[in-house]
């Protein structure tokens, strides 16, 4: 019983706020990007991409499955 009331009261408080303070975290972290979604409706040839690369030039290549 002291176990389970130890639990309720300390571990499962300490876990709620450093996974908020994760989740705040990651909000941070894209804030800085700009992100853009493109799938198959905009022109991919797969809406699974392995890599992206992008050349000295700017352009961003884009790998999916079955095409580049």
């Amino acid at each position: 019983m002291r176990k389970h009331l130890f639990m309720l009261f300390f571990i499962y408080p300490v876990l709620w706020l450093t996974g908020q303070n994760r989740t705040q975290a990651q909000e941070r972290f894209a804030d800085r990007y700009n992100i853009t979604y493109i799938t198959m409706n905009e022109g991919l040839p797969h809406n699974f991409v392995n890599d992206v690369y992008k050349d000295s030039r700017g352009f961003l290549w884009i790998s999916t499955p079955f095409y580049i």
